[in-house]
């Protein structure tokens, strides 16, 4: 998914009374920013799964296993960056890219406080564009939800 799709999934599960309540909660557990972390093994049962795009997702420490502690990895690496350098106008998938190929198609997690949802790092963004939009619309809900986390976090209230 992309993050116009992500966007139109956001919307969509707004505007159903069954779901609002889960997009609220995605606003109050992932700002302000800075309480957005990646996950590790530090984070206990997260699911591993986007809770917006479904697309499987990896602690720091898997990624790190996957890539750095291969020592196979550093070589498959170094040859990728030198046949980047000896045809720097070659077209290539991403899908050949050493790094891609060790994760198998997921993506790093990042998760929030108080919640036990990841998202990857393109559902994060859409989610603030998805806030950015619904503020400047004049929504209460998600005012009143950013009001409160700057609130929890000490952050100073700003009035126009």
């Amino acid at each position: 998914m992309n993050k116009e799709e992500i966007l139109k999934k956001l919307n969509s599960l707004y505007e159903s009374e069954k779901s609002k309540k889960f997009v609220l909660h995605l606003v109050r557990a992932y700002t302000p920013q800075p309480v957005i972390h990646k996950v590790s093994s530090d984070d206990g049962d997260k699911k591993m799964k986007c809770a917006l795009t479904g697309i499987g997702l990896l602690s720091i420490d898997e990624i790190l296993k996957l890539t750095i502690g291969d020592p196979n990895f550093g070589i498959e690496l170094v040859k990728d960056m030198v046949s980047e350098f000896k045809e720097p106008n070659k077209e290539k998938k991403i899908e050949d890219n050493p790094v891609v190929k060790r994760l198998n198609g997921k993506l790093q997690g990042f998760t929030g406080n108080d919640t036990d949802t990841c998202l990857c790092w393109e559902a994060i963004e859409a989610l603030y564009s998805f806030i950015t939009n619904r503020v400047f619309a004049g929504d209460r809900n998600i005012d009143y939800c950013l009001k409160q986390g700057m609130k929890k976090y000490g952050i100073p209230e700003f009035k126009s």
